[in-house]
Parts: C-alpha cells; sequence; structure tokens
C-alpha cells in the first residue's frame, strides 16, 4: 500500500526548551544550510495536506512549514505529550504521524513501511 492511499495528519514536534542546546529552538538550527525543521518537512510534505506544528515559541519561523500550528495547552512546557494531544486535538485526517523536528536524516521509505504497517495491523 502507498502513503498515498493513507491520508493522515503529520505532526511534527517543535515546542521544547532546547534546554540541551542552550536554549536554542532545535527545529530552527542550522545543519547543511537549512534549519533542521525544513529537512524534516521536505520528506514529510508530500505525505499530507495537513502539516502541524506543535511549537511554543518562534511561530514566525515555523508558519511557512506548517498548515497549522499548535501550542501547548498548558504553560511551562509540559513535554512531548503536551505537543501530542495538541496536535491531536486539530488533526484533520483519522491517522497522525508524530515526529520530531531535529530527526533530518529521516526517510520517506522509513515513512511509508510505518504506515503500510499500521494499516495493515487495523490500527486506528
Amino acid at each position: 500500500m502507498t502513503t498515498a492511499a493513507v491520508p493522515c495528519s503529520v505532526l511534527l514536534l517543535a515546542g521544547g526548551q532546547g534546554r540541551r542546546m542552550g536554549g536554542q529552538d532545535k527545529g530552527l538550527l542550522t545543519w547543511q544550510g537549512q534549519p533542521l525543521i525544513a529537512h524534516v518537512h521536505a520528506v514529510v510534505r508530500p505525505l499530507s495536506d495537513d502539516l502541524i506544528i506543535s511549537c511554543n515559541r518562534n511561530q514566525s519561523a515555523y508558519r511557512p512549514f506548517a498548515d497549522q500550528l499548535v501550542g501547548d495547552a498548558e504553560p511551562g512546557f509540559p513535554g512531548p505529550l503536551a505537543g501530542v494531544l495538541a496536535g491531536l486535538e486539530v488533526a484533520r485526517h483519522d491517522w497522525l504521524l508524530v515526529l520530531a523536528c531535529d530527526a533530518p536524516r529521516v526517510d520517506r521509505a522509513l515513512l511509508d513501511g510505518l504506515l503500510a504497517l499500521a494499516v495493515a495491523q487495523g490500527s486506528r
């Protein structure tokens, strides 16, 4: 099954404080001449007409990479699960593919395989 037959929303998590990066927003750090988010975006954009980014700061920088932006419902950066919950609230499709914003080497074959496996297993 190709991913074109699997309508899904995609959620990119970019809502952390970046404590291990000295407070820098990881998704906006440059790698190979582009922000990390741009690399992930290039791989997932063809998978969905509903690309969501969970970000709690720098929304204007993330806006070009998303159809929708969400933030955590609770203040204080409660963690990635809060970003997933925010994404689930607005996702337009039954399936939600969740990825970190700082995984620039994720590849399409892996994502196609994960989606096909989920469909084959009947997971919803």
